[in-house]
């Protein structure tokens, strides 16, 4: 089939961290690396995991309670979730599991070097300096050989809506009465703009769809992706670019979403895209996906014809 152009909003309530997501777990991650023509690490023996963006902790519980001999540590930029986290593994007795639950990324990551490091949605919400940390974090403690997936909202989706994120998040500062009517007062004022023919929410229809979605959203995802800080999509060469420096070669999606097929000339044109990260930017033109889950490895292995 080809691919069609489409003005259909990014989901509303697109959350990197609403619960358990195989695709960041070790089985997943290292069959996504095989898949992808590199020789995946060896999990058979103990092995360190790193969570950091662990969400309510689902994902991190089920990894550790999945594999009782490795050492899975987490950690998030809010204090809800660290909490709901800590509370999940130790109701769930995961002895394993260690929650960081100090204000402040560790550099170390909390320890040894790691086999596999997952980064959820944090960089969606960092700052340039915070961005920075991360990837330097990563490059500095995942073991060579080792895994590191990184999910972020890009630029082809949620470009166009950033800009209404922003004023939203102004608005929800600023706002003096009762939280339970923070959602109601925001959706309000851009209903009210919409009908005096502010020509961004009007004229985008993307952002119109979007903004359609959040009506019926709940409330609290609302106010925890859109409403408590910066809101800045990325795009596969930022990322590819910042962790090249540390060696880690970008080995393909953990997505494994094969659903997409090109026109011939398409298909002609991203492959002959003059390096793996225009490809990557090539194919998200071509695909505008709401959510980028991109694997690297620690130093590439390409695996030998017939392996």
């Amino acid at each position: 089939m080809k691919t069609e152009p489409t003005d259909a909003a990014p989901a509303a309530a697109l959350s990197f961290s609403s619960g358990f997501r195989r695709e960041l777990t070790p089985t997943w991650l290292s069959f996504a690396c095989l898949l992808n023509g590199h020789r995946p690490p060896d999990l058979g023996a103990s092995f360190r995991y790193v969570h950091v963006g662990c969400g309510n902790g689902k994902t991190t519980a089920v990894i550790g309670a999945v594999h009782p001999d490795a050492d899975v540590w987490a950690w998030a930029d809010r204090s809800g979730d660290l909490e709901n986290t800590a509370r999940t593994c130790r109701s769930a007795g995961l002895s394993n599991v260690r929650v960081h639950e100090r204000v402040g990324l560790p550099p170390d990551l909390g320890g040894d070097v790691a086999d596999l490091i997952v980064v959820e949605g944090v960089l969606t919400t960092a700052s340039d300096e915070r961005r920075s940390e991360l990837f330097d974090a990563v490059g500095d403690n995942l073991r060579p050989g080792g895994l590191a997936c990184i999910t972020y909202r890009t630029t082809v989706s949620w470009s166009e809506i950033a800009p209404v994120q922003r004023v939203m998040h102004r608005v929800a500062e600023r706002h003096a009465g009762h939280p339970d009517d923070l959602v109601p007062a925001v959706l309000s004022l851009m209903d009210e703009l919409r009908k005096g023919g502010a020509r961004h929410l009007t004229e985008r229809p993307v952002v119109a769809a979007w903004l359609d979605e959040l009506k019926e959203t709940d409330p609290a995802v609302i106010v925890r992706d859109y409403l408590q800080g910066a809101f800045r999509p990325m795009s596969h060469p930022q990322v590819a670019g910042a962790l090249s420096a540390h060696g880690c070669t970008f080995v393909g999606s953990a997505m494994l979403d094969g659903s997409f097929e090109f026109s011939p000339e398409l298909a002609e044109v991203i492959d002959a895209a003059p390096s793996p990260a225009l490809r990557e930017a090539y194919r998200d033109l071509a695909t505008r996906p709401s959510e980028r889950m991109d694997l690297f490895r620690r130093g590439g292995a390409p695996l030998a014809e017939g392996d």
